[in-house]
């Protein structure tokens, strides 16, 4: 769109190409916002309704887990709004413009309010990421501590680098840079969700070849089909995350986009999660021959084998438990 050039602001090219890329990604933040209360709402009511006596405990923790994630959700995007109207608005005449004054002026409180929050959502969403490799690998014929070891690790690893990094937010910027962390910062974190998502592909997409090759492709969807691995191993926002990361790492502007949409990102992986737990459709640690048992039967049912047919199933079925 062509507008009258004496209407432009008299800065450079990049420094408009910076407040264009901070705006949209203001407008994003605000659009996965939206995303995520929908799910809060959705997973909260779907807890509740098939909450039991016996899974009350588990219930009450994933609607305590749903609560603090919206909270910090809407923590991100009011505190994200108020800077940018600061930016825009009232510091508009600040040297290099909005998105220089989003960049350094990082120490006001809207803007630690922000990393706070993004931090502390990124410690639960990989929390919880952790403790579904460990549900889903529960059935594995090897040790789960010794599965365990390298996401634990990684996690504990972004663990040490999200507490200087949220420390810093609240240093002077002249004395501690807190940009300057936050190259290892997005690196550490963007790791340990890709460590994460590595372990839990690898553990679908090798159940998924099994059980395809020993009942057909049309079996097992509901808990191995593509979608599902996606949702599973939060490879939603390990996609945002590198989206973000490679034009950070060749100081892009369109870098300033993304990074206002991970706070929203990363919290949308966990709530279809737990959506899909309280729907009954997420995965656990019985799931793998569960599946195979259920199928088999109505294999069985549904194509009148003989039951000489169902029982080599049935064989096909223990010989597989003994592989998990």
């Amino acid at each position: 769109m062509i507008v009258n050039p004496t209407w432009r602001p008299d800065e450079d090219s990049t420094t408009i190409a910076n407040e264009r890329a901070w705006l949209a990604g203001m407008v994003l933040t605000a659009a996965t916002y939206g995303i995520v209360f929908s799910l809060s709402i959705l997973s909260f009511k779907q807890l509740c309704n098939t909450m039991n006596k016996t899974n009350f405990k588990q219930r009450l923790t994933f609607l305590v887990l749903i609560f603090v994630m919206f909270l910090l959700a809407s923590l991100i995007v009011g505190a994200s709004a108020k800077m940018t109207e600061l930016s825009f608005v009232d510091a508009r005449l600040f040297p290099g413009g909005p998105a220089a004054f989003e960049e350094l002026e990082i120490t006001m409180l809207p803007a630690e309010i922000v990393s706070v929050a993004y931090v502390l959502a990124s410690l639960i969403s990989d929390g919880i990421m952790v403790w579904r490799i460990m549900v889903i690998y529960k059935s594995c014929r090897y040790p789960v501590w010794l599965v365990m070891v390298f996401p634990v690790l990684s996690y504990l690893g972004s663990i040490s680098e999200d507490t200087p990094y949220s420390l810093s937010i609240h240093t002077d910027a002249s004395s501690i840079k807190p940009f300057n962390l936050g190259a290892p910062f997005y690196w550490l974190s963007l790791t340990s969700k890709l460590v994460i998502s590595a372990f839990i592909n690898a553990r679908f997409w090798y159940l998924r070849r099994r059980i395809t090759s020993a009942l057909g492709a049309r079996y097992g969807r509901q808990y191995l089909g593509v979608t599902v691995i996606c949702v599973e191993s939060a490879l939603i926002y390990s996609a945002a995350s590198l989206c973000f990361l490679v034009p950070y790492a060749l100081n892009r502007p369109i870098q300033h986009t993304f990074v206002h949409m991970l706070g929203e990102v990363q919290i949308i992986a966990p709530l279809l999660i737990m959506y899909r737990i309280a729907s009954g459709e997420a995965w656990t640690p019985t799931t793998s021959t569960d599946l195979l048992g259920t199928n088999i039967c109505s294999r069985a049912g549904n194509n009148n084998l003989e039951t000489k047919e169902f029982y080599s199933l049935r064989n096909l079925h223990f010989s597989w438990s003994n592989i998990q």
